[in-house]
């Protein structure tokens, strides 16, 4: 994981929040290995997500609480 990604993992923070800690231009970032839940916007790697029936990337917190 790059920076921007090691300080977005496991967080809510917005992608603008974490280029103004690591004072990058928000231009610049690049997401390759983590995605937000689609319902509580936390951010995980790809492993860590499952799409629900609509195709969203959803947590397992979330898909346990609301299923597919």
């Amino acid at each position: 994981m790059n920076k921007v990604e090691e300080l977005l993992f496991r967080t809510r923070k917005t992608v603008r929040q974490a280029a103004e800690e690591s004072d990058l231009d928000i231009d610049e970032i690049e997401i390759y290995e983590i995605e937000q839940c689609s319902s509580c916007s936390i951010w995980l790697k790809f492993t860590q997500l499952k799409d629900d029936m609509d195709g969203n990337p959803i947590c397992r917190n979330c898909w346990e609480a609301y299923g597919d």
